[in-house]
């Protein structure tokens, strides 16, 4: 046995084994991680791996001219598909879509360039001179795609084409030498190209699992890129529904489930708490109906909120018993800030008029929200049952 031989069938030898173990991680990769470029890469993957298993069937076998020529054709349309489905996969992940199932073109064209090949090669070097062209040009045209990428990620697998088709090209200057040595002289001996040849293999190895690391890092990055989203689609959604469900859809303030946050913000510096409810709006309900008696909270809450600050908390607390919860407002402010309120209500010019009453309570700082809270509510029943003694004195005079 030559040495030559014995350097084809060693590192072929190794080349199977490295493209197993890439194509095996790429098949499991692609039941976990299911994206339309890592399903094209895991084929792609196949793909080289039984052009490699040609390639050792070749070398270990010799089998005869017409045999030989079947597997150079099966070789060379191995790893065409192989880099046709590498440069979808990154067309996939550049453009972010999926194209249309394709794989049948993709096969008919491998098919294509394995028989036309199988028909007009020869011999192993000329072969050598057609593949690696093949696999030089396809594989710098995905690193363009890749490097015209707008994320970072992509250009780590641009990296591994851009070195596969750099050593591709090499080793097709090698081939041309020895088929065309008069047109491609090189600097060193016939003996030193050939065994350069033998072992080229062994360097393929290396940047295909380069370029295998480079398609992991753009899938894996692409999906947690996409999670990200995810999770901040979720996160809005989740805030969308938290207001929705903590605000009162008929008047816009917030209701009594986002009451106890309010306190829980303002705690730590304490507030004035005024507790309000409406005078005679059952009245309202029951003489002219549910509808105008919607209208009157409707516009009861948008005096209200306009007669505090913006940064006061207005909260539907039930029925018509609405709180406010004003941070660094004094009793005496909180109380002009009534006073206000009272007066808009007596100059809308619409609906039935609307009274209310209210009680104050002081929220000390650290203090005890629930305990506040109950005490404006009882001050706000103080102040209901002095107007109403005050209307039963006022009518028997």
């Amino acid at each position: 046995m030559n040495v030559d031989l014995a350097l084809w069938r060693w590192n072929t030898a190794l080349q199977l084994v490295s493209a197993l173990i890439i194509a095996v991680f790429f098949v499991v990769f692609a039941r976990d991680v299911r994206s339309a470029e890592v399903r094209a890469w895991s084929h792609a993957w196949l793909a080289n791996l039984g052009a490699i298993l040609i390639t050792d069937v070749y070398w270990f076998l010799q089998p005869a001219d017409a045999n030989a020529a079947l597997l150079r054709g099966l070789y060379v349309a191995g790893k065409t598909l192989f880099v046709l489905l590498m440069v979808e996969g990154i067309w996939i992940v550049r453009h972010r879509a999926a194209p249309e199932r394709r794989m049948r073109i993709w096969l008919a064209l491998a098919g294509a360039v394995g028989v036309t090949t199988a028909l007009s090669v020869p011999s192993i070097p000329l072969l050598g001179v057609v593949t690696h062209a093949l696999v030089a040009v396809v594989c710098l045209a995905a690193a363009v795609v890749a490097f015209g990428h707008t994320r970072d990620h992509a250009l780590w697998f641009g990296v591994g084409a851009v070195l596969r088709g750099g050593l591709s090209l090499v080793v097709c200057v090698a081939y041309a030498s020895v088929t065309e040595p008069a047109l491609f002289r090189l600097p060193w001996s016939p003996t030193a190209v050939s065994q350069f040849l033998a072992v080229s293999s062994a360097l393929d190895t290396g940047a295909e699992w380069l370029l295998a690391l480079g398609c992991v890092l753009v899938a894996t990055t692409r999906t947690r890129a996409d999670l990200e989203v995810t999770n901040r689609e979720l996160l809005a959604a989740q805030a969308t529904l938290r207001a929705m469900v903590d605000h009162d859809p008929l008047t816009g303030l917030a209701n009594r489930r986002a009451l106890p946050a309010v306190l829980r913000e303002v705690r730590p510096e304490g507030a004035s708490v005024v507790f309000l409810d409406l005078r005679g709006f059952k009245e309202i309900n029951d003489s002219l109906g549910h509808q105008v008696g919607d209208e009157a909270l409707r516009s009861f809450a948008a005096e209200l909120r306009q007669s505090f600050r913006p940064e006061d908390h207005v909260v539907r607390y039930a029925g018509d018993e609405f709180v406010v919860v004003a941070q660094g407002l004094s009793r005496d402010a909180t109380a002009q800030r009534l006073d206000t309120l009272e007066r808009r209500l007596q100059v809308q010019s619409t609906g039935p008029r609307i009274a209310f009453d209210a009680g104050h309570a002081q929220l000390e700082p650290h203090g005890h929200p629930d305990e506040a809270l109950r005490a404006a509510d009882d001050a706000m029943y103080a102040a209901k049952q002095r107007a109403h003694a005050h209307g039963r004195q006022r009518a028997a005079t």
